[in-house]
């Protein structure tokens, strides 16, 4: 992830927004992960536990970090889906399920 995607991210996240992280790998899952705790503020909780990395806002935002091939994303909503990952238009179709109940719903590629 460049820079301007990791303050995209953490800008969504403490506007209250739900955003999934869908890398290539579990090791580049976890590099996004490095990247955006670099620049997390006092307050903002990060998870490493192994399947469940994330970063969460106090005023309900969240940051999920997930690989396009390691499935994990059922029942999985959010608000915005970062897709740092070569996707096929199915696995594209699949990460639009996502945002589908969101209203401003959106999915995102590098």
């Amino acid at each position: 992830m460049n820079r301007y995607v990791v303050d995209g991210v953490l800008a969504d996240m403490r506007a209250s927004k739900r955003v999934v992280v869908v890398a290539e790998s579990g090791p580049l899952a976890r590099r996004c992960l490095d990247e955006c705790e670099a620049r997390a503020v006092a307050g903002e909780k990060v998870r490493r536990a192994h399947g469940e990395e994330r970063i969460e806002h106090p005023y309900g935002g969240r940051i999920t970090f997930h690989t396009i091939r390691g499935g994990g994303l059922r029942g999985v909503a959010a608000d915005v889906v970062y897709v740092d990952a070569d996707a096929t238009l199915e696995q594209i179709g699949e990460l639009r399920l996502i945002v589908s109940a969101s209203p401003g719903g959106e999915v995102i590629r590098r």
